[in-house]
């Protein structure tokens, strides 16, 4: 009952993202440079009080 899925096209194997899609991860990306530099600020601030 199985059958072969044989795909021509590299359009099918990855699916078109939306512009939603890219600007939330436009946005997740944002954010998480942001979080990774506010940690190494804070880590930063504590080392210099020492």
């Amino acid at each position: 009952m199985s059958r072969k899925n044989s795909k021509t096209n590299s359009r099918e194997t990855k699916p078109r993202t939306s512009f939603v899609q890219r600007k939330m991860r436009r946005q997740q990306i944002f954010m998480a440079v942001v979080a990774i530099i506010l940690v190494l600020t804070m880590v930063l601030a504590l080392a210099i009080q020492y």
